[in-house]
């Protein structure tokens, strides 16, 4: 069975999970007390998003087990997980990464399966997330395009992503390298799966200027460098509050990357691994998420949100592109836009 076949399948832990009865509450009672017996747990993490740092947060304060963070760089995190495990040391216990780094890593069998988990069930999980049993995404991240609104009037917007390539906005785009991986890559993927490999070439004709810090990318369309940013997280948006600056999506939708949650093989502390995982889907957690204009696996939103970004979370999601064309796409990005 391959990993796409794998990831959606009818998963029957995830059924199990969603029946409540006393045995396996007292089962679930005995998985937390040996969670708080272990006391603590390693954490491989390789993004830095505030939202899964406050979610990590919580759950430290709430069952007192402390989280040592091992953080990095997507290639940096799975080199040292590789070589952790192939050295038998096992010092890891869970994993949160994005998803083509998951896929990547679950394809060398460098995880176990996470179990029932009671707040996981297969009936919480919104599409197009998926849980197989292994991989648990817990929330997904969109990417939108960021408008300096003083230099782009409203209905000027672009209307879809293809209108990027109208005349108005050569010289006028500013983007994350999708070069050097990352969000930029993630999105001009999903742009190319959606519009083909033409549609880029003539993207790159419009003279997009890269930029690699997409903090430094922010303040400059802030500061009205440029119109247009490709792309924005929008969980970084509430960061840019009282700037003139919105994020906004076209037709097509969001380019998007799941979020997940592994429990790598041979964990020292696999209770308090389990533990984590399931607290990622208190409801109270899976809000707090969303708080930060992430969108959480149970859809379960924030009433704090502004309607902006409400209406960004709840906007249509395109393709997310194939984890294993990464390479591929990589390449054929250095051959349109150079080195």
């Amino acid at each position: 069975m391959n990993f796409y076949m794998f990831r959606n399948v009818f998963v029957i832990v995830g059924v199990c999970a969603a029946i409540a009865t006393p045995a396996m509450a007292d089962a679930w009672s005995d998985v937390v007390k040996a969670a708080k017996k272990e006391g603590s747990l390693v954490l491989f993490k390789t993004n830095a998003l505030p939202a899964i740092n406050a979610a990590i947060k919580t759950f430290e304060q709430k069952y007192g087990i402390r989280v040592d963070l091992v953080e990095g760089r997507s290639s940096e995190i799975r080199e040292r997980i590789t070589t952790d495990q192939n050295s038998g040391r096992f010092s890891g216990d869970v994993q949160i990464g994005g998803y083509t780094t998951s896929s990547l890593l679950y394809k060398m069998g460098t995880y176990q399966s996470h179990g029932v988990l009671p707040n996981a069930g297969a009936d919480r999980i919104k599409t197009p997330l998926k849980d197989n049993g292994t991989i648990l995404p817990f929330v997904l991240s969109r990417f939108s395009m960021l408008i300096n609104t003083s230099l782009v009037k409203p209905g000027d917007e672009p209307q879809s992503w293809a209108d990027l390539l109208a005349p108005k906005w050569k010289d006028k785009i500013l983007s994350t390298d999708p070069r050097a991986g990352g969000n930029a890559q993630v999105t001009y993927a999903a742009l190319h799966d959606t519009f083909g490999r033409p549609t880029i070439e003539k993207l790159a004709a419009q003279n997009p200027v890269f930029v690699r810090d997409p903090g430094v990318a922010y303040r400059r369309i802030a500061q009205g460098e440029f119109p247009i940013l490709l792309p924005a997280n929008v969980g970084d948006l509430n960061t840019l509050d009282g700037l003139p600056v919105k994020g906004y999506l076209p037709k097509e939708g969001a380019p998007y990357v799941d979020n997940t949650a592994m429990v790598l093989k041979n964990a020292p502390h696999p209770n308090a691994a389990r533990l984590l995982l399931n607290s990622l889907f208190e409801d109270d957690t899976q809000i707090l998420l969303s708080t930060f204009g992430e969108q959480p696996a149970t859809g379960l939103l924030s009433d704090r949100l502004s309607t902006t970004a409400r209406e960004l979370l709840q906007a249509p999601l395109m393709k997310q592109p194939d984890p294993f064309r990464q390479e591929e796409l990589a390449k054929v990005f250095v051959e349109i836009f150079g080195r």
